[in-house]
């Protein structure tokens, strides 16, 4: 393969576009500072409603959550009424790496998070070193046998479970400067992997501006609810510290790499955690006049406990995962086969739906001729929620999931989608009929996704610079293997012209 078709892809997990500009614009980041003026920029929708959990596979397969199959990282199972931990194993399509090993295509794959190991790969591939997200059960690499050099060589992820940090000014410092410490490690294990493969296409992705995004929200942004003024005095901006980090490694990285294509990608964004997807099953109860449910108070009691447990006891247990999952998993699904419709895990963006329709779960209730008028009937009195403080819509906005999709695994999705309110915090909501259900949020993040889900593509080249319409997430898989010379087949996205 000629120099000028070698490719590296440089991924910024949740890196956020607005913040990207911003600190590229007052000079703060000066390698981003360079591809807004020397790119051809592309936003990039992603799936809608379930980007938070589908948006990296959506990325490396090149087709929809409906396709691949991974929407969530807990998806509900119609057989059981319960939502269960999703297992990469299950994904229904292939990375595009895969196709370009198949081609003769010398690839290196490191941290792309949410996919498996591509066993047989033509290169390397690196999984959960220094993921945000974890389903692998740790460190996993192609071949197998360079994750003990890796360990041996540079030790293990720095960081850990960011939900696990400590809240205090000493614990942020420690939580930025493990993230610092990860991303000059990440870069130093690219640098060793790219001299032993010598790979024509590299795929890396940082992984460090999603946990401070979820963590540290709150001391970025001085109207955030739970913005603590000494904390941040103390600790400065730990985004922007991130932020930082992360532009001058992918500076060095690209500097490295030296000829070819070079595109970075922003995959979802980040804002304040805003929303009451935390709330939307009791909202349910209400609407169907149920009994309120203990279960999800229980299980957020036990979180929020959890979440406060010093580390370092927590690191002194056998592993938890598999039992708190178990547990979750348990007291959320309590009852389903006897309601209407309850709420299913999704994320905090957009809450998610299931209606009990007869036919298709086990113990359905709802005749299917009366689906679409109940469907109508719970998006009338989910817009009509309102903040009990302020007045304000709760949901802005509530979609059928089979308007958006169509593929194979729809059976298994959400009836609806609700897109919360983000404009401002929320955990009263007044419910049409009179009655206002309080329950304040026991979680950690103060960040989350923002609703619209856009990315960023930046494409380096001054000849081309400029901002274009925007692409979808699952064109940029038959784009990558376009510029190596490789034509997907079958795929449901498109090239990009203008840099193809």
């Amino acid at each position: 393969m000629g120099e000028e078709r070698r490719t590296l892809l440089l991924g910024v997990d949740a890196g956020d576009p607005a913040l990207i500009s911003e600190w590229s614009a007052r000079g703060l980041l000066p390698f981003f500072r360079k591809l807004e003026e020397a790119s051809a920029i592309f936003p990039i929708t992603n799936d809608d409603g379930f980007f938070v959990g589908s948006v990296w596979p959506s990325y490396a397969t090149g087709t929809t959550p409906d396709h691949h199959h991974w929407y969530c990282y807990r998806q509900y199972d119609p057989a059981s009424y319960r939502d269960k931990r999703f297992s990469p194993d299950a994904l229904n399509a292939r990375p595009f790496w895969a196709a370009l090993g198949d081609k003769g295509v010398r690839t290196g794959v490191f941290d792309v998070p949410l996919l498996p190991v591509t066993q047989g790969l033509n290169g390397f591939q690196v999984s959960e070193w220094g993921s945000h997200d974890t389903f692998l059960g740790g460190l996993k690499t192609w071949p197998e046998d360079l994750a003990s050099y890796l360990e041996a060589t540079y030790g293990s992820d720095p960081v850990g479970t960011c939900d696990d940090i400590a809240r205090s000014q000493a614990g942020y410092r420690h939580f930025i400067a493990g993230l610092k410490q990860r991303i000059e490690t990440r870069e130093r294990m690219i640098s060793d992997l790219c001299h032993r493969y010598s790979p024509e296409f590299l795929f890396a992705v940082f992984s460090e501006s999603h946990c401070a995004g979820h963590q540290a929200w709150h001391l970025h942004d001085s109207g955030h609810p739970h913005h603590d003024a000494q904390i941040a005095q103390e600790s400065g901006d730990p985004l922007l510290e991130t932020y930082q980090a992360i532009d001058a490694s992918a500076q060095r990285i690209t500097d490295a790499w030296g000829q070819g294509h070079v595109l970075v990608l922003l995959s979802h964004g980040i804002g304040p955690h805003y929303g009451v997807s935390y709330m939307l099953d009791e909202i349910l109860r209400v609407l169907e006049h149920t009994p309120a449910s203990r279960s999800h108070v229980v299980w957020s009691s036990a979180r929020f406990l959890w979440q406060k447990t010093p580390g370092w006891f927590k690191r002194a247990l056998p592993p938890t995962q598999g039992f708190r999952s178990g547990l979750k998993d348990s007291l959320l699904s309590r009852g389903r086969e006897r309601r209407r419709f309850f709420a299913v895990t999704n994320n905090d963006v957009f809450g998610a739906i299931r209606v009990n329709l007869q036919g298709r779960e086990p113990r359905g209730c709802v005749n299917p001729l009366d689906y679409s008028s109940l469907l109508q009937w719970l998006t009338e009195r989910l817009l009509a929620l309102r903040c009990a403080d302020t007045g304000e819509p709760v949901a802005l906005e509530v979609k059928r999931t089979e308007e958006l999709y169509d593929g194979p695994f729809c059976s298994e999705m959400p009836d609806l989608l609700v897109r919360w309110n983000q404009a401002l915090p929320i955990d009263s909501v007044a419910i049409p009929g009179g009655e206002t259900l309080k329950i304040p949020y026991q979680g950690v993040r103060t960040g989350d996704h923002r609703s619209d889900g856009l990315g960023r593509l930046y494409y380096l080249n001054p000849a081309l610079a400029g901002e274009y319409p925007p692409v979808r997430n699952i064109d940029i898989a038959p784009s990558v293997a376009s510029l190596l010379g490789v034509e997907l087949e079958g795929l449901p996205g498109r090239k990009i012209t203008t840099i193809c």
